[in-house]
Formats: C-alpha cells, structure tokens, sequence
C-alpha cells in the first residue's frame, strides 16, 4: 500500500529520473486513480523545481526547512490579501446598498400629504 512517504520518495526519484520501471508503472497507476494525484504531483513538481533553483543560484545551501517555510508564508499572504479584497468588495457593495435603500426610506418616510381642504 502506498503511503504518503512512499509516493513522495517515488515522485522525487521520478524527477531525479532514478525511477525503475516497476515504480514506474506503480506511480503512472497512482497518478492516474484520481485527478487529485495529479494536482499534488504538479505542486511537488514546482516545489522541486524552485528548490532546485534556489540551491543553484545559492539562495540556500541545502535549508530546504526554511524555504518551505518562505513558499508557505507568501502562500499565506497571497491567501490574506486575496481575502481582504473579497472582504473589501462584499462591504462596499453592502454599504451602497444600504445608503441607496435608506436614503430611498427615508425620502418616502418624509413626504407629508395635506388633506385637500374645501372652503365653503
């Protein structure tokens, strides 16, 4: 049975191309039992490239615990920022209405209607 530890050692021997074929097959077949697989390939996939990178240019020197945790804060702030936008939109829609409707009642409530008066 494949755990999470066994599918991430065969996803980075599958990137290193250290793969045999036997793993192969087992990880084309786990791969394609569902479309959610296939996601977390494409995200490991990117960490793996944007380590790599970063050992490369020297950024870090093989602190992979630190450079998750930097992935993971922006992830975080990219996630908060977009949050407070939809925060920001949702308000200031409902505030406009809520002029717009009170701003409509109260013109309403105001309107004084005299009785028509007949003089004799």
């Amino acid at each position: 049975m494949l755990n999470k530890d066994n599918i991430d050692q065969l996803l980075l021997k599958h990137l290193l191309q250290e793969n045999a074929v036997e793993e192969e097959q087992l990880l084309k077949e786990w791969l394609g039992h569902d479309p959610e697989h296939q996601r977390y390939f494409e995200r490991f996939r990117r960490h793996h490239i944007h380590l790599q990178a970063a050992i490369q240019s020297g950024r870090i020197q093989g602190q992979y615990i630190e450079f998750a945790s930097r992935l993971k804060r922006r992830h975080i702030r990219r996630l908060f920022i977009r949050v407070a936008a939809i925060a920001l939109i949702l308000l200031g829609g409902g505030l406009s209405f809520y002029l717009i409707h009170t701003i409509r009642v109260r013109q309403r409530r105001f309107c004084i209607f005299l009785p028509e008066l007949r003089f004799p």
